[in-house]
């Protein structure tokens, strides 16, 4: 039950789903190792999504603390299955598009021809 978890626990949530600290990762992995950057985004991004699929309680996302307490209601995610069957629908549809989309796809299937990059002038 909620009352045998620790209270350190709320507080790691907290920090951990606090939109402020991630982009500050986020902006951190850009400046230090810029491969990083873009796949870093994927803590914001869950955080953003925590907010809409976690309702009142004490899972709510207080994206803003500390300087807010303002919190988004969203819903509990566990009380609909379909949010659940969407997530493992577009989960592998979006790995095959990115699959695709890596190997050419739509443009090879059309005669087109992706544009390369053009290298960085000197």
């Amino acid at each position: 039950s909620f009352h045998d978890i620790p209270p350190y626990v709320f507080s790691l949530y907290r920090f951990t789903h606090n939109i402020i600290v991630a982009g500050l990762f986020v902006l951190l992995c850009r400046s230090i190792f810029r491969p990083l950057a873009v796949p870093a985004l994927a803590w914001p991004v869950h955080i953003l999504l925590d907010s809409w699929l976690h309702g009142a309680g004490r899972w709510e996302v207080p994206m803003f603390t500390p300087l807010t307490t303002w919190h988004y209601h969203g819903i509990n995610w566990w009380e609909h299955h379909g949010v659940v069957l969407a997530y493992w629908i577009i989960l592998p549809l979006a790995w095959l598009a990115i699959y695709l989309w890596r190997r050419g796809w739509p443009a090879s299937s059309f005669g087109l021809r992706r544009a390369k990059a053009t290298p960085p002038r000197q």
